[in-house]
């Protein structure tokens, strides 16, 4: 008997036991292709549902253990946010929900920047801040960061991994320096990562990260400063140590990341995994209008519009009132959120911006929550068709001939 279909006959005896149990396999040559048992699966899917109703999907597997999430996000006004930051903030929104869903206490250290990227959903009447769910920012208690900046400092006088500009008979020679004299500090994160055996190239760092500056010219850096927030943030935490820190980042700012991710793990003496989730840029289609010199806040005023229109147009003068602003506010704000996340994050997203584009013309998001809405209707038609006796009710599931 080839070894792949004795591995297909194994796997198939074992998953009797399984919550999803294999039902047949095939096996050709070096391939083997596992189906599951359909009447089973079917089943016990509708049962999940049934049981958990709005928490069906969610695992806590991690109850108890800390994620901290943190991003790119610069402090900016809500007038000045980009596509590519809404993006960011959105995505990061998305990642703290998953991890909330999988039983881990979340907590945001970029919490302030993101709140104010997230604002701009207060003209589509959502406050887009209270849907992350149980999620703790660590920005908004006040902090001492000049007493853990200078325990950084500290850390980096130290060690072993730092150079400053102190010029030795060498010239091109760099010294290690304290933090006291130091017009520039910097670390060597290539013999860092050489020394941590952290991976380089490929799905690991950038390969051309080499000197991660501190103190540029009596200035700190832009990494740094992040670092010195971060682990503000962590302190925050007491005895709550995080499981794992995730950096959600754009493609254009990636590489600072991994510094920050670099210089954090270095200085703040940072064991736990980090991870990084990366997306690409915003772009326009072709000849659907211009993404160059449009904001954040453009962008969400001209879907409001083309969502009024696209209503009065379906529904005529009734489009009127408190209630349909909701409406048109809730509905923009989902289509929004389904054209930043309806894509694989590393890839690009393309907007139609042109101002005669429509909402309802493509199969996104205004397409899905449309068909949500009228699945429910009939639903909820269905029931009370079963409550007058006009329908009887659906078979029962378990009784169901699969």
């Amino acid at each position: 008997m080839p070894m792949v279909t004795m591995l297909g006959d194994v796997i198939q005896k074992e998953s009797v036991a399984w919550n999803l149990p294999i039902g047949k396999f095939a096996a050709q040559a070096d391939t083997l292709c596992l189906y599951l048992d359909k009447k089973v699966t079917f089943k016990k899917c509708f049962h999940e549902i049934l049981n958990n109703g709005a928490d069906y999907g969610k695992m806590p597997g991690q109850a108890g253990k800390v994620a901290c999430v943190t991003s790119s996000l610069l402090p900016t006004t809500p007038s000045a946010v980009t596509l590519s930051q809404l993006r960011t903030a959105l995505l990061s929104l998305h990642v703290e929900k998953l991890l909330a869903a999988n039983g881990f206490q979340v907590y945001n250290s970029n919490g302030g920047c993101q709140s104010s990227v997230l604002s701009l959903f207060d003209v589509v009447a959502l406050d887009a801040a209270s849907s992350a769910g149980p999620v703790s920012s660590l920005h908004e208690e006040t902090a001492d960061v000049n007493s853990v900046r200078d325990k950084l400092l500290e850390v980096a006088s130290s060690s072993p991994f730092t150079v400053g500009n102190q010029q030795t008979s060498q010239a091109d020679e760099m010294l290690p320096v304290s933090k006291d004299k130091a017009t520039a500090m910097a670390i060597d994160a290539k013999m860092f990562l050489e020394h941590q055996k952290l991976r380089r190239g490929g799905q690991g760092y950038d390969k051309n990260i080499g000197l991660i500056n501190i103190k540029v010219a009596e200035a700190w850096s832009s990494v740094f400063e992040q670092v010195v927030t971060l682990e503000a943030a962590r302190e925050r935490l007491n005895d709550k140590a995080p499981s794992v820190v995730v950096h959600v980042t754009a493609v254009g700012r990636q590489f600072h990341q991994q510094q920050v991710d670099l210089l954090w793990r270095l200085l703040g003496n940072l064991p736990i995994p980090q991870t990084h989730v990366v997306h690409g840029r915003v772009a326009s289609q072709k000849d659907r209008g211009n993404v160059n010199g449009l904001s954040a806040a453009d962008f969400v005023k001209l879907r409001v519009e083309q969502m009024k229109e696209a209503s009065v147009v379906k529904y005529g003068d009734h489009v009127k009132g408190e209630g349909w602003e909701k409406t048109i506010g809730v509905t923009t704000s989902g289509v929004i959120k389904f054209e930043l996340l309806g894509t694989t994050p590393i890839l690009n997203v393309k907007l139609d911006l042109s101002e005669k584009g429509h909402p309802l013309n493509n199969k996104g998001g205004s397409f899905v929550l449309y068909n949500y809405a009228r699945l429910s209707t009939l639903f909820q038609h269905f029931e009370e068709d079963v409550e007058i006796g006009e329908k009887i009710h659906i078979i029962d599931y378990q009784i169901h001939n699969y």
